[in-house]
């Protein structure tokens, strides 16, 4: 991207890729997205390739037609992602997201599905959006509320049937109290999914791991969510 900037407030995703249905030579493989910025204010998604499975929630189950993932070999690295939906839904075996700064308001700030996958030293935060204005056309006009909104699961990372994936080096964040907020989130048969030497800020509960997911963690940290100040002042 040479350090540009991907620009929408509207429902536009920043950067997309999907099979073309029935034919199997148009996988998309082998793709490298560095160095840039994606700011997106709407409902759409910052990166998004795809192969056969939309993954719209972090509950949903790969389809039983899906026997396995295909090696793709997606590469996103250098990027800041601004979103107020997803910010990065990848599907396949062996993608890597480095060294990016994802800031997510949707259901999860990064969705893999596949195994082999690496997500190294990023800086990940799901933030809790405010409502949206009048007319506006973002994540939360599709609920009647904020009270809604919260009651959906929502996590910084999900991975669906992602056997053999590591988690390293970053930084994540999961702000607001809700009892369905996540940090990493695990489902779909997440086997042996490395995590270590990540700092996770606010909840203690570093993984959620479900349908027979498992984990391996190593020298993981938690910090409190720093109070905010409202004022500051000096006295002599």
């Amino acid at each position: 991207m040479s350090n540009r900037t991907l620009h929408s407030d509207g429902n536009s995703n920043g950067v997309a890729a999907q099979r073309i249905e029935q034919d199997d030579r148009q996988i998309p493989t082998n793709i490298t997205i560095k160095n840039g910025v994606l700011d997106l204010r709407g409902a759409g998604t910052g990166v998004d390739i795809l192969d056969q499975w939309p993954m719209n929630n972090i509950n949903d189950q790969a389809p039983r037609k899906i026997s396995g993932f295909r090696k793709s070999g997606i590469v996103l690295e250098n990027l800041l992602i601004k979103t107020d939906n997803v910010g990065i839904k990848l599907e396949g075996d062996g993608n890597i997201i480095r060294n990016c700064i994802i800031e997510s308001g949707g259901h999860s700030a990064i969705t893999l599905a596949g195994p082999n996958g690496q997500i190294i030293n990023n800086i990940i935060t799901l933030t809790e959006p405010m409502p949206p204005a009048h007319g506006a056309s973002g994540l939360l006009s599709q609920f009647d509320n904020l009270s809604d909104f919260r009651k959906k699961q929502r996590a910084a990372i999900v991975l669906h049937r992602a056997t053999g994936t590591v988690i390293s080096g970053n930084r994540i964040e999961v702000k607001g109290t809700s009892q369905t907020y996540h940090n990493i989130y695990l489902t779909d048969a997440s086997v042996s999914v490395h995590i270590s030497d990540n700092t996770i800020v606010g909840s203690a509960d570093i993984v959620t791991s479900t349908k027979g997911s498992t984990a391996n963690m190593k020298d993981n940290v938690v910090q409190k969510h720093k109070k905010k100040q409202w004022w500051h002042q000096d006295i002599f």
